[in-house]
């Protein structure tokens, strides 16, 4: 079965997905910038970050699994 068209959930999730990939490779830039004291707080976006494009992904692919 073929993709009908993109959607709203394939955008964001091609977005959030160059958006997490970014911020990993931005991780120590980023930090060395602004201090040690914005770590945690950087991670847990990232993570959020993560979690949202993984929701997106089943989202966008979950009549696959099903």
């Amino acid at each position: 079965m073929q993709l009908q068209t993109y959607t709203w959930k394939s955008y964001m999730f091609l977005i959030v997905s160059i958006f997490v990939t970014i911020n990993l490779f931005l991780f120590a830039p980023i930090l060395d910038r602004v201090g040690i004291e914005y770590v945690v707080p950087f991670a847990y976006f990232i993570l959020a970050s993560a979690v949202i494009a993984i929701i997106l992904f089943f989202l966008w692919f979950g009549y696959h699994f099903t």
